[in-house]
């Protein structure tokens, strides 16, 4: 399933998710022991008894497996498994922070200031040695390396996250290396290969180059560019370079070449290209070409070649229908391609969230349900009753330890609290016969066991305004 992205920060979605779980988590537990609490008064009231294990108390922890073990029944019934199922869920609302991850994508953002490609030409003779081939060329690695486009930009500047898409490229120049590559020796002239390689084919006639001299003057790194256009000015051109792919002056030459070819997307870029003097701009680019291509002295020719005449050639192009201007902020509120951070939610935390959603919804219902039910019965009902089962029905572990305390009272001491448990211990009956409830100011020789009387047999109960003789309890069993 596709994960859900959203522009907030990671950390502010984690917290987000963290304080949702933490209390829903704490509302289903409410929830829960009201519906245990409820569903119990419920069954009294219609005159049934309730089996003890479903008045357990709500178990959000580890107790909600191991009751199972020792009681041999779901702890509060068909609830039990719902106990499991939010303790599960609890626990596994901790892989938060695993299902919640910032990962770079593909967007639009400001451009502001920049080098910015218009639709006609007027440089000639391109610039090379200034900060906008430096911007534009750089733009190039920096977009193919946030997984972009590379290709002549309509606008570029020094922006790290830049990411161009087919939006922000023009066109680009495509250079096709030739299968034939031929091998000359490393004391060859120069004019020689050129000669040879025009002879092949593989140059047109007016070709430049540059190489590096070696000690015995020899040379070594010899690149040879050449245009279509030659002399001629005012009118498009494809460029040819062959490369000496050898590392050593002593080497032999493997000189490999390539056919570069200019693909104007949108037929914007034939005016800036007709502009410019090929041959005059590629004499002054050569060792820009050249300084590309190898990693420094005694290094072979780079394994992406082409790539790296293409981006040299866009490069060249930027510079020329840019005016060579860095500071153009007539497209500052315009956009283009960038990689920014996300946060991608994974599937597994949004059906998590939605599990968990769920389980708080059913039991908000099914408590609603049944207390709208027992209201029902309740007005409709015997008012004696319905008092006595809301007052004596305990719910959760204070309310169990009042109900002990009340099965082991005094006939006068009817009504037992929960606020009321400090009054009395846990401790050895006076005759020894065990350990049961007793008084905490009572004298020692007393025996709650002996004297003890069920809820069902009360003489007497609590009921606002005093207390008064109770009835025999309808679930008195």
């Amino acid at each position: 399933m596709t994960p859900f992205l959203v522009e907030y920060s990671g950390s502010s979605t984690r917290l987000f998710f963290r304080v949702f779980f933490t209390l829903v988590s704490a509302l289903i537990t409410f929830t829960g022991k009201k519906c245990l609490s409820t569903r119990a008064k419920l069954k009294l009231a219609q005159g049934r008894s309730v089996k003890l294990t479903l008045l357990s108390p709500w178990l959000s922890n580890f107790d909600s497996l191991s009751s199972i073990t020792k009681t041999h029944t779901l702890p509060g019934g068909w609830l039990g498994i719902v106990m499991v199922a939010a303790f599960l869920l609890d626990r596994a609302s901790d892989l938060t922070s695993a299902l919640v991850q910032s990962v770079p994508v593909h967007d639009r953002c400001e451009f502001g200031t920049g080098l910015v490609v218009g639709d006609t030409g007027s440089i000639s003779l391109v610039p090379w040695n200034g900060a906008p081939y430096t911007v534009v060329s750089q733009a190039q690695v920096v977009s193919l390396q946030n997984g972009g486009e590379q290709g002549i930009y309509r606008k570029a500047n020094r922006n790290i996250n830049f990411a161009a898409d087919y939006e922000d490229v023009l066109g680009y120049w495509n250079c096709t290396r030739n299968d034939l590559a031929y091998n000359y020796a490393w004391n060859v002239p120069t004019q020689a290969i050129q000669s040879d390689l025009y002879q092949y084919g593989l140059l047109y006639g007016t070709p430049v180059s540059v190489s590096a001299l070696s000690g015995n003057a020899s040379t070594t790194h010899l690149v040879i560019l050449d245009t279509s256009a030659g002399n001629q000015t005012h009118t498009v051109f494809d460029v040819r370079i062959a490369v000496d792919t050898s590392a050593f002056a002593n080497d032999t030459k493997n000189m490999q070449c390539y056919q570069c070819v200019l693909h104007d997307t949108y037929d914007t870029l034939r005016s800036i290209q007709m502009a410019i003097n090929s041959l005059e701009t590629l004499s002054d680019w050569r060792q820009i070409f050249q300084g590309a291509i190898y990693d420094g002295s005694g290094t072979p020719a780079s394994n992406n070649t082409g790539g790296i005449l293409e981006q040299v050639l866009n490069s060249m192009t930027m510079v020329a229908g840019g005016q060579n201007y860095l500071l153009d902020t007539s497209h500052s509120t315009n956009t283009q391609g960038c990689l920014t951070n996300r946060t991608r939610i994974l599937w597994e935390l949004v059906l998590l969230t939605f599990l968990t959603a769920m389980t708080l919804a059913l039991l908000v219902l099914y408590w609603i349900g049944m207390a709208l039910w027992l209201k029902w019965l309740a007005r409709s009902g015997d008012a004696t009753t319905m008092l006595m089962i809301d007052e004596y029905t305990p719910s959760g572990p204070l309310g169990w330890m009042a109900h002990a305390v009340r099965e082991f009272k005094r006939p006068l001491m009817a009504s037992v609290e929960p606020a009321d448990l400090s009054n009395w211990c846990f401790g050895k009956w006076a005759h020894g016969s065990g350990y049961g409830i007793v008084g905490r100011d009572e004298p020692a020789n007393s025996n709650y066991a002996d004297e003890a009387v069920s809820m069902g047999s009360a003489n007497s109960f609590k009921k606002p305004g005093g207390y008064v003789r109770a009835v025999e309890s309808p679930y008195d069993e």
